[in-house]
């Protein structure tokens, strides 16, 4: 999590450092990077990592290419990704020369001031350098501020964190998305291949500029950045989609954009979530990668359901827990890790952190849906925390939603024993041995599985055994005769203990079904 201490003030009067440029620029530009190969897989390669956000790892003074490199792909390496100066006469031999002018007009690449100190030899050179970091993302080239030291820095695509939320899109069809405090627009970028118009609001001007860039260097049609404070130029307009990467770090100065969330990091979310119920279209849905407290009330997807409103009835609520931190050491990580009595950053987190009953600061997924009006059987809306795996991606909630409610309309448990089952590929079972009466005998039996989401069950031997029958031919009152009358069972299990058990393994995703028997 991101450090609370201030950065310097950046100034009002300072000039964006890309301009929006002719269209013939950016097709020039975007076709010379395509051509020399800038993409993934290349830099990952010639920088030896094995993916680009690994590049806080990287020392670029150390860096060497191999000569076998192409050289022009080397020297765009070094000035967009390493963000090192190259002399201005190294970079006219490798780059064609309408390419660089048209780099230069756009403003990715300018001169270094001349008074700057240089090693010796380099005296009288001239040197080039970009004046933003440019890197690929996917099919996308994004540029965003060379670092983040200025409050209104637009935050990098390629960091740890913004490559899980971008990992956790989902990517099924819309009509209409937004994506909210949008920083550079990767995510409205990722959206617009399965959307026909995407819609990206940040609340910082130059985010916006940014975003407006990356949109027209992509050549990215379908998609609008504009200025807006959450919702507040999009007053009467919806959306099938609704994502957001806001600001959850707890601050008591909220100086910093793209970081502070207000005092419980909140702030942003909880805008977000109220105003769902005038932005979300029936059978749409919300993804937010945030942070918020469990309080000794309230779990925080519950206290998510209070800020939906009146209607809320109409939405489900699943939040996926990434990482957990209790107060105090959240507010000593924030407050530079300094507990003494005159610290007053630790107070004042300390004491707006005691204010809402703090219990447990959590970071994670929150996923909200809205249910279509008028549904047959409404189920009761599910308030539920999953814990998240490395392998949870986009769909994982929608598919999860999706398969609760088809099994509360099966009409209770009579429904279920029909069900055919198949025991999930990624389930592991570790088996704990303890030596009795001088033999070392399977004491303990814990179910693992870590798609859709991470789950870990202590199970009796005899479940076990029945979890591996489950092979989608055989139906779970089947599986529950066979077991008895093999004497897996005990007698006094009933069929509805059983079909209970079925159930849990479902939601938990130790058992699967087919998306073609929840379509039937």
């Amino acid at each position: 999590m991101p450090s609370s201490e201030p950065v310097p003030a950046a100034t009002n009067s300072e000039p964006y450092p890309l301009n929006l440029g002719h269209t013939d620029d950016f097709s020039r530009v975007r076709s010379y990077l395509r051509d020399v190969g800038f993409v993934e897989a290349n830099l990952c390669r010639i920088l030896k990592i094995e993916v680009l956000s690994d590049c806080e790892k990287l020392n670029p003074e150390a860096f060497a290419a191999d000569p076998a490199e192409s050289e022009a792909l080397v020297a765009l390496i070094r000035l967009f990704f390493l963000l090192q100066d190259v002399p201005t006469g190294e970079v006219r031999n490798l780059i064609p020369a309408e390419s660089l002018d048209s780099m230069r007009t756009l403003g990715l690449l300018g001169p270094v001031d001349s008074d700057l100190p240089r090693e010796a030899g380099n005296e009288g050179l001239t040197f080039l350098r970009s004046r933003v970091w440019l890197y690929p993302v996917g099919a996308f080239l994004l540029a965003s501020d060379r670092d983040k030291n200025r409050p209104d820095a637009v935050f990098p695509a390629i960091s740890p964190l913004t490559v899980r939320f971008l990992h956790r899109l989902d990517n099924a069809s819309a009509s209409e998305s937004l994506e909210l405090c949008c920083g550079s627009g990767a995510a409205t970028l990722a959206m617009s291949l399965h959307c026909k118009q995407v819609v990206a609001s940040d609340i910082s001007p130059r985010s916006t500029h940014f975003a407006r860039f990356n949109f027209l260097l992509n050549k990215c049609s379908n998609a609008l950045a504009v200025e807006s404070d959450i919702y507040s130029a999009l007053d009467g307009q919806t959306f099938d989609r609704i994502v957001a990467h806001p600001p959850y770090v707890p601050s008591t100065s909220n100086l910093v954009v793209w970081r502070d969330g207000g005092e419980t990091g909140e702030a942003t979310i909880r805008k977000i979530v109220e105003g769902l119920g005038r932005h979300l279209r029936p059978g749409g849905a919300c993804y937010a990668a945030c942070g918020g407290f469990d309080t000794m009330e309230f779990a925080f997807e519950q206290r998510v359901r209070s800020w939906l409103g009146e209607g809320h009835a109409t939405f489900d609520v699943v939040f996926g827990v990434d990482m957990e931190k209790s107060p105090w050491h959240l507010a000593v990580e924030l407050a530079g890790g300094t507990v003494t009595g005159s610290n007053e950053n630790l107070r004042g987190l300390l004491d707006a952190f005691a204010s809402v009953g703090a219990k447990n600061f959590v970071v994670g997924a929150l996923y909200v849906e809205r249910r279509f009006e008028g549904e047959p059987n409404p189920l009761p809306p599910f308030t539920l925390r999953r814990q998240l795996s490395p392998l949870a991606h986009g769909a994982c909630f929608r598919r999860y939603l999706r398969m609760l409610r088809w099994l509360g309309r099966l009409g209770g448990l009579s429904g279920i024993q029909s069900l055919k089952p198949v025991l999930a590929t990624d389930v592991q079972v570790r088996i704990s041995h303890q030596v009795q009466s001088q033999a070392l005998l399977p004491v303990l039996f814990v179910a693992e599985t870590t798609s859709p989401f991470h789950a870990e069950t202590r199970l009796e031997s005899e479940m076990v055994e029945i979890l591996l029958q489950c092979d989608g031919k055989t139906s779970l009152v089947e599986l529950f005769q066979v077991a008895q009358q093999a004497g897996t069972l005990p007698e006094q299990v009933a069929l509805e203990t059983f079909l209970k058990f079925g159930t849990k393994m479902m939601e938990l995703g130790y058992l699967e079904l087919g998306d073609s028997v929840m379509d039937g």
